[in-house]
């Protein structure tokens, strides 16, 4: 992916800017470090966001033999948001998700319009997992 993006990672997935502005593809190697900050903080849920179905499905593998359980909705062909629990932790209730839109910026962060005048929108996503904590059932 030729250019330089404006902070050190781009919004496009799984790539990086060095200090050089050299722009690689990195998301082996980011999955790699996002499953050991998820193992490492011995935490009960992780949300994460800007995940690739790719890289939900690695993750899911991963964290499956922890005691993780994930839910995935993705905003575009791209990426998506996740939420692992702890299934020994958590009894899952529901999961629902809904969509809203995000009117895109220029670089000066003017509004940006499509030619009929109507807003020129980025759709996202949003994703809720109910959960009951077994121990206090609440």
């Amino acid at each position: 992916m030729p250019g330089k993006h404006e902070s050190p990672f781009s919004t496009e997935i799984g790539y990086s800017q060095d200090h050089e502005g050299n722009v690689y593809e990195n998301s082996a190697f980011r999955q790699e470090i996002v499953l050991q900050n998820i193992l490492n903080s011995k935490s009960d849920i992780h949300c994460l966001q800007e995940v690739s179905q790719d890289h939900f499905n690695k993750l899911s593998a991963a964290l499956e033999k922890e005691g993780y359980k994930g839910e995935y909705r993705y905003h575009n062909r791209k990426h998506g948001v996740a939420i692992f629990y702890k299934q020994d932790k958590f009894q899952q209730l529901d999961s629902f998700h809904g969509h809203f839109a995000v009117q895109k910026v220029d670089q000066n962060g003017q509004k940006l319009t499509l030619q009929d005048g109507r807003p020129d929108l980025n759709k996202r996503v949003h994703l809720v997992v109910d959960l009951k904590d077994k121990a206090t059932q609440k």
